[in-house]
């Protein structure tokens, strides 16, 4: 996967959408980071091990990357 500047993005892809594919597309990605956020809080909710082992560690630094940093 090649990483685009914002302005390349644009260019090559969004401006080439019409209205309706970009609605879509911004709930698709919508619907993918609440079921992201539900499975991380979920596996939060079972975790056994200590709060600061390597694997919570790792679901509250994406949990701060989606912006629900409690």
């Amino acid at each position: 996967m090649k990483h685009r500047t914002l302005q390349e993005y644009k260019k090559e892809v969004f401006d080439e959408l019409t209205e309706e594919k970009k609605l879509q597309a911004m709930y698709d990605m919508s619907k993918q980071l609440c079921d992201i956020s539900e499975y991380i809080n979920n596996q939060i909710n079972k975790k056994r091990d200590h709060q600061y082992s390597a694997g919570w560690q790792i679901l509250w630094k994406i949990k701060k990357m989606l912006g629900e940093e409690e």
